[in-house]
């Protein structure tokens, strides 16, 4: 039914316009320990890691894939596989899982797309998948275009996507969470002081200042954080 699916887009699109909420408590506050970017900080135009330098004018995105094919290997294998075939003939050996098979689409620019699927039908996987976060032992085939070039590994430079579970630590304050993933995931050659001052840009781009020294928090446990917040903190990270 097109004017369903057209009902749908559109309560989509208006949950992802909705404003976010501002009069929202916030828990527990610390005092910072982690050095802050000075109030009059400019970023200059000839740094290339900060918010100010994204081109939000960027010629527009369309996402393919074609014929994604994902196996994970079976549980048993090698000698084991071997020795279970030669010991115990009647038990049966354990074989690869598909996970995904033929799964092609397209993401056009100004498009909005619910992927969805019963527990286990592979959606997490398309999405590691597509951004290039493979597991290990993982066996993938297909394509990934972006603008009708291929993408490689170094796809997983520019993609990501907020997870599910909620990675964080309880008693990390939200700057403290930034400072930590600056630290550890910019580019060796990036100053300190480039970035602190990433820092003090994605706490001010994603509405989080009021909270920067606010605990993140664990439901039950620790208050902290509200549950937007804290998404907004993974988008973030990332």
């Amino acid at each position: 039914n097109k004017q369903r699916d057209l009902d749908w887009y559109n309560y989509l699109r208006r949950q992802a316009d909705t404003p976010l909420p501002h009069d929202i408590p916030y828990g527990k506050v610390r005092k910072p320990r982690i050095p802050s970017a000075p109030e009059d900080v400019v970023i200059s135009e000839n740094e290339d890691i900060g918010l100010s330098k994204i081109n939000f004018t960027s010629p527009p995105v369309t996402l393919t894939w074609l014929d994604l094919q994902a196996k994970a290997p079976p549980k048993d294998k090698g000698l084991k596989r071997t020795l279970t075939k030669l010991l115990c003939p009647s038990k049966e050996v354990s074989k690869s899982k598909i996970l995904l098979k033929g799964v092609s689409g397209i993401v056009k620019p100004g498009q909005l797309v619910a992927i969805m699927g019963a527990s286990g039908a592979g959606k997490t996987t398309l999405m590691n998948v597509l951004a290039h976060r493979r597991p290990g032992s993982l066996k993938v085939s297909g394509e990934v275009r972006v603008n009708g070039t291929k993408m490689g590994r170094h796809i997983n430079r520019v993609a990501g996507y907020v997870q599910q579970e909620e990675l964080f630590v309880p008693s990390m304050t939200t700057r403290e969470h930034l400072y930590f993933h600056a630290m550890l995931r910019l580019n060796r050659d990036i100053t300190k002081e480039q970035r602190v001052n990433r820092v003090e840009e994605l706490l001010n781009f994603l509405n989080l200042k009021k909270t920067e020294n606010t605990l993140i928090g664990e439901p039950g446990r620790i208050k902290g954080l509200s549950g937007g917040e804290k998404r907004r903190l993974l988008f973030a990270s990332e």
